[in-house]
């Protein structure tokens, strides 16, 4: 049942398939399982920001990040000027 949990199995089910009483046995009893997971999750975790990040960027577009800075002098940029 490790390989189950690890591969992203639903806790719950794997509590249902073992006879478990709760959750919280089924994971006390494979607990060991996940400090090999660790990175794998560090991993996936920054890989979904970095997506979403991506993906709100481009929602709004740069034109709205620079109207949005708080360092941009007030008015249009003007490259001309000083």
């Amino acid at each position: 049942m490790s390989l189950a949990i690890s591969a992203g199995a639903n806790v719950k089910v794997v509590q249902r398939m073992l006879g478990h009483k709760s959750a919280a046995m089924t994971l006390d009893t494979y607990a060991d399982l996940f400090d090999d997971d660790l990175d794998s999750v560090a991993e996936l975790i920054n890989a979904r920001s970095q997506q979403s990040a991506a993906a709100a960027l481009r929602s709004v577009g740069p034109h709205s990040l620079i109207e949005a800075c708080p360092f941009r002098a007030h008015g249009p940029v003007n490259p001309q000027v000083g």
